[in-house]
């Protein structure tokens, strides 16, 4: 295995290198004009063979050490805080490769995960959808073999996932979709309205794509596509059974096969916000889980296809989810998890995530930004105060991350 990650990496490294080096070379031309040459022999001096391709004939390791070292001149009016962070990781990553230093799969993933995400700021989305699909490769090893991604030791077949299914009327449970569970902390995140454009999406046998929504018939004529059916996730497919049960079967063979043909998404890549990944990145895959008005209460490696579900007031009527609206929901927690789930999320959601979890007995802390309690029955409620009053709750995890979620502050998101 770790031969295995170490020649992902290496090859990540060369999809990173290739794809910086257009943008580095552009951005640092422009800034240094004449004096690029005089500038890059400072940095680098006798590590430059071809001066007639400075940048071209770099490794990785110089490539990134250029980048840190002109960040305040050069990069920063262009990237972020988290890019310059991505540099300094990946610069010791590729010490690590360099000095055949192995890689667990946790490792492997954060510094494909990194590499991506450096990749996509600087618009190289050729490299950085290969490095998404060598991504996708550890990702399976971790869901299958990792106790805390899918709570299993070995090898997990269809009869080891677990499905909640709820009506307005009754709740049944089935066999757990994860086994036993250390005590610890898990974080359960609400879903986002933004999802990533290359998303994949289930679709019909005549290759037409299937788009989830709260109320199909209500979806106003000039906004449907010809090339798109519109479905409740719990309606019959053609094989007889529920778009839902289609996506369980789907993410089981992908855990059999590895085979994802359709291009879906785990849950935390599927949302453009970065606080997902972040999340994962901080805690492992096995410890975040993903509150969706679509599918319920589902783990971050569940692929997950495109939809637009929301218990958001301000949405569409065809987006909108009831609170009494009648569906299977996914409850993917551990079996007999008995640690804290941390939980963050809007109040239309509160409710919905105490209602998916009152049958686990363990500690749900409930962080809240209004100025009333908000409705969840078996939860520890804890007031965040924030001027930020929309998506507070992203706040809210990041200084979970940060070991200063309860800390009495009020910055600006």
């Amino acid at each position: 295995m770790s031969s295995r990650n170490r020649d992902l990496i290496s090859k990540s490294l060369d999809l990173l290198l290739a794809g910086l080096v257009p943008f580095v070379e552009r951005e640092f031309t422009a800034h240094y004009k004449g004096r690029s040459q005089q500038v890059l022999k400072q940095l680098l001096g006798a590590r430059i063979s071809n001066w007639q391709q400075p940048f071209g004939n770099l490794d990785a390791h110089a490539l990134l050490s250029v980048m840190d070292r002109c960040w305040n001149e050069v990069f920063r009016d262009t990237l972020g805080r988290s890019e310059r962070s991505f540099v300094n990781e990946l610069r010791d990553v590729r010490n690590s490769w360099a000095h055949q230093e192995q890689f667990s799969d946790d490792d492997t993933y954060r510094a494909l995960d990194s590499c991506q995400r450096l990749l996509m700021a600087v618009s190289a989305e050729q490299q950085a959808q290969k490095v998404l699909a060598a991504k996708s490769e550890v990702l399976r090893e971790l869901s299958v073999n990792e106790p805390d991604a899918w709570g299993q030791e070995s090898e997990t077949t269809g009869e080891d996932f677990q499905i909640l299914q709820t009506t307005d009327d009754d709740r049944k449970s089935t066999r757990g979709m994860a086994g036993k569970h250390d005590k610890s902390v898990i974080v359960v995140i609400v879903c986002a309205a933004s999802k990533r454009d290359y998303a994949g999406s289930m679709r019909l046998a005549n290759g037409k794509e299937v788009r989830f929504v709260a109320n199909p018939g209500l979806v106003p004529k000039e906004g449907r596509s010809d090339d798109c059916v519109y479905m409740h996730p719990d309606d019959l497919s053609e094989t007889g059974v529920s778009w839902k049960d289609r996506l369980l079967e789907y993410n089981l063979e992908y855990q059999r096969s590895g085979q994802n043909p359709l291009g879906l998404l785990p849950a935390f890549e599927l949302y453009r916000k970065s606080i997902y990944r972040e999340l994962v990145s901080h805690l492992g895959i096995g410890k975040v889980y993903i509150l969706s008005g679509g599918w319920g209460l589902i783990s971050a490696s569940f692929l997950t296809p495109q939809y637009d579900i929301t218990f958001s007031s301000q949405a569409e009527k065809w987006k909108r989810r009831g609170k009494r609206d009648s569906y299977q929901d996914f409850c993917q927690l551990p079996e007999g998890y008995g640690g804290t789930i941390e939980f963050f999320g809007g109040k239309e959601y509160t409710g919905f995530f105490a209602k998916l979890t009152q049958a686990f007995d363990c500690r749900k802390v409930v962080r809240y930004n209004s100025e009333t309690l908000p409705t969840a029955p078996g939860c520890e409620l804890k007031r965040y105060t924030t001027r930020a009053k929309t998506t507070w709750y992203y706040q809210a995890a990041r200084r979970l991350i940060e070991g200063s979620i309860d800390e009495r502050l009020d910055p600006e998101l």
